[in-house]
């Protein structure tokens, strides 16, 4: 590789990648050929809340996890997934041999600096990226927004424990005109 394509490429123990935006110029997509050695993966099991994903299995045999199920791939395999929390997916190179995969990211309302929340239950995170964010929070501290709609209109402060208690804050009123 010279040097300008190893200003494209990174390489750990047991996978490469080439980095093929740069190259494209910005745009609301990302490219990124993998090289993902045996018993490697892709990626952690995640999701996206802004971006759609689309993999290509360019070489060898693989195990798509998506959802709750794990589906047996082999190159040619072409796997779009959708955005949004719903779906978890990562590709795993379980057969005993190297894979290569082609990661395409599509932001369809967006540019790769700008907010993106992206789940991995496995881990228990929310990850938080882009401009003022950079955040990883306990996904155990998620809770329901059952509360939060019935008690929207009222004047609370929320606890880290996710209880709330009723506060009184300076211009807060109920869009019904009472307090």
């Amino acid at each position: 590789m010279d040097d300008a394509e190893k200003k494209f490429s990174d390489s750990e123990e047991g996978s490469s990648e080439r980095y093929f935006m740069p190259l494209l110029g910005p745009s609301k997509s990302f490219f990124r050929l993998e090289k993902i050695g045996p018993g490697n993966s892709s990626a952690r099991l995640h999701s996206h809340s802004a971006v759609d994903e689309y993999y290509l299995l360019i070489r060898g045999k693989a195990t798509l996890k998506i959802g709750s199920r794990s589906v047996p791939i082999e190159a040619g395999a072409i796997i779009g997934k959708p955005t949004g929390p719903d779906l978890s997916s990562q590709i795993i190179a379980d057969k005993n041999e190297e894979i290569e995969v082609l990661d395409m990211e599509i932001w369809p309302d967006r540019y790769y600096n700008e907010k993106d929340v992206i789940l991995y239950p496995e881990h228990g995170e929310l990850f938080m990226r882009g401009n003022g964010w950079g955040s990883i929070i306990p996904w155990i501290t998620s809770m329901n927004t059952d509360d939060f709609r019935k008690n929207y209109d009222t004047s609370y402060q929320r606890h880290a424990d996710g209880s709330w208690s009723s506060e009184k804050f300076d211009g807060h009123r109920r869009r019904s005109g009472k307090d």
